[in-house]
């Protein structure tokens, strides 16, 4: 597949993942008694496709821009170590209940 090729199906990718986002958010201001439905039933699944999302567009970029990631892990093998020591020290430092992943919807969600 050439870059143009890979450039124009990024593109798309991108045009049809933020459509969908922008209608979803558009649909929840049309129909607001839905908002903590969603929030509830959805938000989990919504976040692991944009997870989704991002991955495939990281993939994308580096095959476009014929990255190695080999050698980018080499050139940054001190830093990326840095980070995961510093990561495991949080995680090992921090007790169980202040683990969470979601912050701000836990907020927005108990806030009145």
């Amino acid at each position: 597949m050439g870059i143009t090729v890979r450039r124009e199906l990024l593109g798309l990718y991108s045009g049809c993942s933020a459509f969908f986002f922008i209608g979803l958010f558009g649909f929840t201001l049309y129909r607001a008694d839905l908002v903590a439905e969603i929030f509830m039933h959805i938000s989990y699944y919504l976040t692991i496709m944009l997870m989704v999302v991002w991955v495939v567009h990281i993939r994308w970029v580096v095959n476009a821009h014929g990255i190695s990631l080999a050698k980018f892990f080499l050139a940054h093998k001190y830093g990326l170590a840095f980070a995961l020591i510093i990561t495991a020290i949080i995680f090992v430092s921090v007790r169980v209940e202040f683990k969470i992943l979601s912050d701000e919807t836990n907020l927005l969600s108990v806030s009145r």
